[in-house]
């Protein structure tokens, strides 16, 4: 994904991992993204390791769900309307504060994998679903 969206800005992706390598949906081609790969699992060995953390990665959304629960559950014991609403309202500044930076810090230690091992890119097919376009890029060890 960051290759992609260093090549051109303008890109519009989206992308899921699983067990047997990830899926980019959106408006780009099987060669960019087979091309994207290789150039990240190339500069990710030679010890760029910040290029695995991405800036709009669904952890960062999960740490903000993850705060607002804990806002929700705190707010159980508060039995006054306004501290209730100040309770909200302090909620809702920390989430929109800390969701980013937290989550990046949760890339980095918990829900990301920079070190690849022998991993390699072993397929990339790309496929209509509907009017969308997807692109699999299936890897092995």
């Amino acid at each position: 994904m960051a290759i992609l969206q260093e090549r051109d800005p303008r890109v519009r992706l989206i992308a899921r991992s699983s067990g047997w390598g990830f899926r980019v949906y959106g408006t780009t081609d099987q060669g960019a993204v087979q091309s994207a790969a290789e150039e990240a699992m190339q500069r990710l060995r030679s010890g760029e390791r910040s290029l695995a953390i991405a800036q709009r990665c669904g952890t960062n959304v999960a740490v903000g769900v993850l705060l607002g629960t804990v806002g929700l559950w705190l707010s159980e014991f508060v039995r006054s309307p306004g501290r209730k609403l100040a309770l909200g309202l302090a909620v809702s500044v920390t989430i929109a504060v800390t969701s980013q930076p937290v989550g990046l810090l949760a890339q980095r230690y918990l829900t990301t994998e920079s070190r690849l091992g022998e991993l390699r890119i072993e397929s990339v097919h790309q496929r209509r679903v509907g009017r969308k376009q997807l692109l699999e890029v299936h890897t092995a060890q």
